[in-house]
């Protein structure tokens, strides 16, 4: 190839890496995402067919950083030490770099005088709970082994488990529980943890903690405590003890959700990271088989929720993940990654997908694996996310995340924030606080269909009710707008519609002109580039509760939104009671599976005591004040006009006078 075509090429080159920077989601790598797109979609709602439950837990979040600015209805305990945590004395361990360090990370924002109160960590999360107006909440119990047993620093190579560096843990006390725990003998107790928090803040019939995991990540042990000398790759030893931890906690409170194994991520669920194989199935499902055995032999459920971790490992074009990158391919190839939760038709750049092909799209084969190994299991996601939390692209596939488990059945969710999280966040407001003052969706997902994987689309109804529509709509391409025709496949005729909005640019929600005059149950509307609109779509008004109102989760009655199976009030942990006996449980020891016959009459199956999720109530909420959105396309118009100006003459230079 000559020079001057070299050049030529390189121009041309040019021309399609500044499209591809500006254009963003409309010009993708092939090999990567083919998504080609339209400048139109069509969107059919079934509104007369009977929808799927949408389950009010998923729209949880981890207790980290800032959790203002969302409405969440659960909150998780979140720690990278929690496993290493000895709640007597708020020790943890920390393993960063390869350097291991006993201190008090977790509580070292609290007071020094505060230090010493047994469970602290964790009375900062029924805390923050109460202050967000969150009713669901989760705690973390210790399964590994060992706990931090000072607060002395870096641990050395040498300060293995006989050391007292470390205080081994236990299941069962056998003996009484005191309100305050013996730190001088040298083992805790995670039965009487349960029963400390039990005794202070009640059971879950009482307003108490909802839910316990049988700790986290257990497939990264052997990395970050390789120290230890254990071998946490023995998945059958973590099965059992993930038996008897339950054991010891449904004595404790029998209405106490117990969630496991509660993995780092999807490929630790199918192959434990590398170490399991076993007869050709996936580590999830030998893992449900046998907590279903051990339940079994038990007499009792002793797994509620399969629970693990999901964090998208979609890389770009070149290679690189996507999950902590913000720029313009990066957001464009975040907004398709969701559709690993549920599109067979996705094929992802990752290792994920390159290892795990046949058993994705991950929440189908979850659900078949649950109902083959151990039927009426719960899913949930307790940590998951897509990054993007600074841009409108995050807001985005939290969105479609969200429709995924909705429409998935999924029970519970909850997001890991970015550390900066506002368009996440928002991604969640637009099911449940979309006008800033209590609103939500209705809590029946309906059959929608659209084929355009470059915009999304999600509708909602109340149980029984469909003369009010809730309709989300996302429009992906970074550069164009898109013409929506929505079509209410219903014999109720729909009159006018509420639109709220998100531009790109800013993560507030906005309230714009209502929509009226509807023909022929059809709307038609545009979304700007990367932005997302929702429409409250009203039927006959004789037929809605109050003229023009939207349905509303106000402060005061956010916990009528859960149901008793899981949270039937919330409390304020100032005003709980703490004069409990000491010796309100008696515990016989608990082994592999044995328990005793006092406890196996006394516990409940938990799947036999689900009720149904409360209705929401409504109320006339007030419009936020318009905002105008931002206009980018112009801007973006002009940088290509310019950017192609320049290549051009390029071009018209190298073929008309470079006569190298």
């Amino acid at each position: 190839m000559n020079k001057k075509l070299l050049r030529l090429t390189a121009a041309l080159c040019g021309i399609s890496a500044a499209a591809e920077c500006t254009f963003g989601a409309f010009i993708h790598d092939v090999s990567a995402v083919s998504i080609s797109d339209t400048d139109s979609a069509e969107v059919i709602i079934y509104a007369d067919e009977t929808g799927k439950k949408i389950s009010p837990y998923i729209f949880g979040i981890n207790h980290k950083g800032n959790i203002s600015g969302v409405r969440s209805t659960v909150l998780k305990q979140n720690g990278d030490m929690l496993s290493t945590y000895n709640w007597e004395t708020n020790y943890s361990n920390v393993t960063e770099d390869g350097v291991s360090t006993n201190g008090i990370s977790l509580v070292e924002s609290f007071p020094d005088t505060e230090w010493n109160v047994p469970a602290l960590y964790t009375d900062n999360l029924i805390t923050n709970a109460f202050l967000h107006n969150i009713p669901v909440r989760l705690v973390n119990l210790q399964m590994m082994g060992y706990v931090a047993n000072d607060a002395m620093g870096v641990v050395s190579e040498n300060d293995g488990t006989d050391s007292m560096r470390w205080a081994e843990i236990s299941f069962a006390k056998n003996d009484s529980y005191l309100n305050t725990p013996d730190t001088s003998d040298n083992v805790v107790y995670i039965d009487e943890y349960v029963g400390y928090l039990v005794n202070k803040y009640g059971t879950v019939a009482e307003g108490g903690i909802n839910g316990f995991f049988l700790d986290s990540s257990p497939d990264t042990w052997s990395e970050k405590y390789s120290y230890l000398s254990e071998d946490f790759s023995d998945t059958d030893m973590l099965i059992n003890k993930s038996a008897q931890l339950s054991e010891a906690v449904k004595i404790m409170d029998n209405n106490a959700l117990v969630f496991g194994p509660s993995v780092s991520g999807a490929e630790a669920c199918f192959d434990f990271d590398g170490t399991f194989s076993v007869d050709s199935i996936s580590f999830a499902d030998y893992y449900l088989s046998q907590m279903k055995l051990k339940s079994e032999k038990s007499g009792k459920r002793l797994l509620d929720v399969f629970d693990m971790h999901f964090y998208t490992e979609a890389q770009d074009s070149k290679g690189n993940k996507i999950i902590h990158r913000e720029s313009t391919t990066a957001d464009a190839y975040r907004m398709q990654a969701p559709r690993i939760l549920w599109d067979e038709t996705y094929d992802e750049k990752s290792e994920l997908y390159t290892q795990h092909e046949a058993q994705l799209p991950l929440l189908p084969y979850l659900n078949k694996s649950i109902a083959e190994n151990y039927p009426d299991t719960k899913l949930s996601f307790s940590e998951y996310s897509f990054g993007g939390g600074g841009n409108i692209s995050g807001c985005i596939a939290q969105i479609d995340a969200l429709g995924a488990f909705a429409q998935n059945g999924v029970y519970l969710a909850c997001l890991m924030p970015d550390e900066i999280s506002d368009y996440q966040k928002t991604g969640i407001n637009i099911f449940t606080d979309y006008d800033y003052n209590g609103s939500s969706v209705g809590n029946i997902m309906l059959n929608t269909d659209n084929n355009d994987n470059m915009s999304s689309s999600y509708a909602m109804i109340e149980e029984n009710d469909n003369s009010r529509v809730w309709v989300i709509l996302t429009n992906k391409n970074s550069s164009y707008n898109k013409d929506f025709s929505v079509k209410l496949n219903s014999e109720t005729t729909y009159l006018d519609s509420h639109i709220y909005r998100v531009y790109d640019g800013s993560p507030e929600i906005i309230r714009e002109d209502d929509l009226t005059g509807i023909t022929d149950n059809t709307i038609n509307i545009t979304l700007e580039p990367r932005s997302v609109c929702l429409l409250t779509v009203y039927g006959d008004r004789s037929t809605v509760s109050e003229n023009v109102t939207e349905t509303s989760r106000n402060n005061e009655d956010m916990s009528e939104i859960v149901s008793e199976e899981i949270a039937p009030e919330i409390q304020d942990p100032a005003q709980v009671t703490l004069d409990i006996t000491t010796d309100r449980v008696t515990v016989t020891t608990v082994s592999d599976i044995e328990i005793s016959e006092e406890a196996q009459t006394s516990e409940t199956d938990v799947s036999e005591t689900t009720a149904a999720t409360e209705e929401f109530e409504t109320g006339e909420k007030p419009p936020k004040e318009e905002k105008d959105p931002v206009n980018v396309p112009f801007a973006v118009k002009i940088i290509i006009t310019v950017m192609m100006a320049g290549c051009g003459c390029t071009i018209l230079y190298i073929l008309l006078f470079d006569k190298r």
